[in-house]
């Protein structure tokens, strides 16, 4: 069995070396258009990234030729004489054909990986690993599924194209329409086969996996009896039914290309719908604005219905930080994007004195506060620091990203006590009557960095005294 499966791997190796040149091609592009180790590891950007695509593509091809090649080739008879069943023969080239698309998932999400893993800071969350087990394995059962409808459709063979074009195109007319049967036409469909929940909790699509998984084990019966009763049997047949109705065959030659264009077309709209009469245009007018006492907050119209509950009681967030490090409210309110993207790993950040805030449509008031006190911490510290803070970003980072988490964790976590007002420490002092509260760190950092002593809040503030 392993000499037959050596032998099948040589025999395409031609194509084995066009797929690894396509995905190395992709990886060039990405090292020379951009900075490997600033592509952190977006799970979202991986799942719209269309990953079966070149799977679905390579099967195709590959399962067309793998079984009928021997008897386009004539060398199904010289098999037929070695001690070799058909049915080992089958199997060699189903695990030959499984192996080289197998290598598809790997070239093509690996390097995804590998810059993910470059890309992670001090402030990364863990890596998803159980989302990556799981994607990978997924796109291995998609590979499967593939590679048998289109081994069971070889036979076909030069009917192959213009039947893959009409079912692909049936999908989309299904989709387009939102037919009654809908529900069990996409639990075919392969894109269906994703991880599904959060990254750190993904789980697999059971009912998508049995539907595909059991079309995949019919796809193989057909295929393997086709081949083992049928073998160039097939070819002779579908050539005595061309010369005796030669104008079908003739038909189907002129309707594969117009089959095929229906197809790209419908596929074209499905991913970039034409916008609505009734759509509302851009600019200003697909915007909003919600003042507080102390903040700003932007937003689009498509958000006012769950961003509006969430902002009346921002301003409580506010003075609670203020009064956390001891500094008086800023007259100048705190401009609060909701409408702009953030980084992949978070769900907020902060420039200076705007800061960016991820809002969800489910978005829990608790979560709300809790990113919006984490950030407001972040707005005062750089207004405590001033301008030394911007000169000294680099290394105080830690420091400024250490006292918002204290404050997150101090006063906006439902599931811890809530500590006095005002208490930054509730450590006790060290032997020596030294002790490690804020004010004690920030005076450290004031000496370190050369911050203005008169822009440090006293402790007697820090301490609620």
């Amino acid at each position: 069995m392993i000499a037959l499966i050596w032998k099948e791997l040589r025999g395409l190796k031609a194509f084995v070396a066009l797929i690894i040149s396509v995905e190395l091609l992709g990886m060039g592009y990405t090292l020379c258009t951009s900075f490997p180790d600033e592509k952190p590891f977006d799970a979202a950007e991986v799942l719209h990234s269309d990953h079966f695509i070149p799977i679905l593509l390579f099967g195709l091809i590959l399962g067309a030729g793998l079984l009928v090649r021997e008897a386009d080739d004539g060398t199904l008879h010289f098999l037929d004489g070695l001690p070799v069943s058909r049915t080992r023969i089958f199997m060699a080239k189903l695990i030959a054909g499984f192996l080289i698309l197998a290598t598809i998932p790997v070239l093509d999400f690996g390097p995804d990986m590998l810059f993910g893993m470059m890309a992670r800071t001090s402030v990364s969350p863990p890596f998803p690993w159980r989302f990556s087990v799981c994607f990978v394995a997924l796109n291995l059962v998609t590979a499967a599924y593939v590679l048998s409808i289109a081994m069971a459709l070889s036979f076909l063979r030069k009917w192959f194209a213009l039947v893959v074009g009409l079912i692909f195109l049936g999908f989309l007319w299904v989709q387009a329409h939102q037919a009654i049967w809908i529900d069990w036409i996409e639990w075919m469909n392969p894109k269906s086969l994703e991880p599904r929940g959060i990254p750190s909790a993904a789980h697999l699509p059971y009912r998508e996996l049995a539907f595909q998984g059991a079309a995949t084990a019919a796809a193989l019966i057909a295929a393997w009896l086709c081949f083992r009763v049928l073998g160039a049997r097939s070819r002779d047949m579908l050539d005595r039914a061309g010369r005796g109705i030669r104008f079908l065959l003739v038909l189907a030659r002129i309707c594969t290309p117009i089959v095929w264009i229906a197809t790209i077309v419908m596929l074209s709209r499905t991913i970039e719908p034409p916008p609505s009469k009734d759509a509302t245009l851009g600019g200003e007018s697909a915007f909003a604005k919600f003042e507080t006492k102390r903040y700003e907050f932007l937003f689009r119209e498509s958000q006012r219905s769950y961003a509006a509950p969430l902002l009346p009681a921002a301003d409580k967030v506010c003075d609670t930080v203020s009064d956390f490090f001891g500094t008086p409210s800023n007259s100048d309110r705190i401009v609060v994007d909701l409408a702009s993207p953030v980084i992949s790993h978070a769900l907020g950040m902060t420039n200076w004195s705007k800061v960016r805030i991820l809002l969800a449509k489910d978005e829990s008031p608790d979560m709300f506060k809790r990113v919006l006190g984490h950030e407001t911490a972040h707005v005062i510290i750089n207004r405590i620091g001033g301008s030394v803070f911007v000169s000294e970003a680099r290394s105080t980072r830690f420091f400024n990203e250490g006292m918002a988490t204290v404050v997150e964790e101090r006063f906006f976590l439902n599931h811890r006590p809530r500590p006095r007002k005002g208490a930054v420490s509730q450590r006790p002092s060290p032997p020596g009557g030294k002790s490690h509260s804020t004010s004690f760190a920030m005076m450290k950092l004031s000496q370190k960095s050369a911050i203005p002593s008169s822009s440090i809040p006293s402790e007697a503030h820090l301490a609620g005294r």
